[in-house]
This record gives structure tokens, C-alpha cells and sequence, in this order.
């Protein structure tokens, strides 16, 4: 797996997003984006043709969802 060297979110994003900021959130999923875009690419068979690697949207849509969940819960340890 490669180890891409990207800027980590900040803390202060998060807390806005927490807060129901919605450029905040859309930063987050901005962030994950290519991860969950992966996580979610699926094979398709159709028969006489070749397969094909496409995004499954409802296993996207489902992955965003978790992802805004995780963050409306992130607690900051002092």
C-alpha cells in the first residue's frame, strides 16, 4: 500500500464540523474521499462482456454517512 504524504485534518475543522459547519464537513469527506471511493469500488459481470471496476454508490453513499457519524461523536481529550 503506498504511504501518501497527505496533511492531516485539523482539529479545529473537525469542531466546526461538529458544530454543524458544512464547509467544515464537506472538508472532512474532501479529506476521505479517495479512501472511501476505493473502499467501495466493486466488480461488475455482465455476461458476453468484461468486467468492469466501478464505485457502488449506495456502499459510498453508506461510508459518508459512517464517517459523518464519527465525527458529530469525536471527543477531544484534554
Amino acid at each position: 500500500m503506498k504511504n501518501n504524504q497527505r496533511p492531516k485534518l485539523s482539529v479545529s475543522v473537525i469542531l466546526s464540523a461538529q458544530q454543524g459547519d458544512v464547509i467544515s464537513m464537506t472538508e472532512v469527506l474532501n479529506h476521505y474521499k479517495d479512501y472511501i471511493n476505493h473502499l467501495s469500488l466493486q466488480n461488475v459481470y455482465e455476461q458476453g462482456k468484461d468486467t468492469r471496476i466501478q464505485v457502488d454508490e449506495y456502499m459510498k453513499r453508506r461510508l459518508e454517512t459512517k464517517l459523518m457519524e464519527a465525527v458529530l461523536k469525536y471527543k477531544v481529550l484534554d
